[in-house]
């Protein structure tokens, strides 16, 4: 028995929510072949933050702390980005460097080291591992002359 694809017909309707971040409200039409809700939620889902504040407060929190263990960060490989979760913070990579290393109890597995000019005129540096894309990132002492 053939399964016919779903062809949605009619646009979507906006969804309206007041951003905890910014203070304001949005209004966010979803994408009728699929994506995101527009916003950022906490665990029980009374904290929204819009996706343009989420990249407002990732800078915030990656200027004050210097890395991004609180911050899950993407490496994007086909473009060579830096990346937030919703994708609205973006630093291209000035550098990038691939080798095998061995790790632990999980044998020989990909690193990546990728370098990018972070929100604080500070050269930033990622390390990604394995199949994944999360890229844990730190400020390094050396300063850029042109901030992202």
């Amino acid at each position: 028995m053939k399964v016919k694809p779903v062809i949605e017909t009619e646009p979507r309707k906006p969804v309206v929510f007041y951003c905890n971040a910014g203070e304001h409200m949005v209004e966010f039409t979803p994408n009728p072949h699929g994506g995101g809700t527009g916003y950022a939620t906490n665990q029980d889902g009374t904290y929204r933050t819009c996706y343009d504040c989420c990249a407002r407060v990732d800078r915030e929190r990656m200027i004050a702390t210097g890395n991004s263990r609180m911050l899950p960060l993407y490496l994007n490989e086909n473009t060579w980005e830096v990346t937030n979760w919703p994708g609205t913070l973006r630093f291209k990579a000035t550098g990038h460097y691939r080798r095998r290393v061995r790790v632990g109890c999980c044998g020989l597995l990909d690193r990546t080291d990728v370098w990018f000019n972070g929100p604080d005129g500070h050269v930033w540096h990622g390390i990604n591992i394995g199949d994944t894309q999360t890229c844990h990132c730190k400020r390094t002492r050396q300063r850029t002359s042109t901030a992202s």
